[in-house]
């Protein structure tokens, strides 16, 4: 049985390894500062966002990508910038 149990350890390193580099080529859509690293099936996402959609669209992405079991969102969201002034 050794085999077999060293057999699903490569299988799940290689879907881990398969999240980490999904989460990071569909990070590029965000066009934001975000990190995403992947242990052990548990992605966490760091960085920051302007905003509450941005932030949430992560975590979806990571979610979706095959292999990752949780996603820990550690995203801080960016004030947005004053537009024309507003807010003085």
């Amino acid at each position: 049985m050794e085999g077999l149990s060293a057999r699903f350890a490569g299988s799940a390193r290689d879907r881990v390894e398969g999240a980490r580099k999904g989460v990071e080529e569909r990070r590029q859509e965000l066009e934001v500062a975000i990190r995403a690293d992947v242990q052990r099936g548990v992605v966490t996402l760091t960085g920051s966002a302007p905003g509450r959609e941005i932030r949430e669209r992560a975590r979806e992405i990571a979610e979706s990508v095959p292999g990752v079991a949780r996603v820990e969102n550690r995203i801080s969201l960016t004030p947005e910038p004053d537009v024309a002034g507003e807010g003085k």
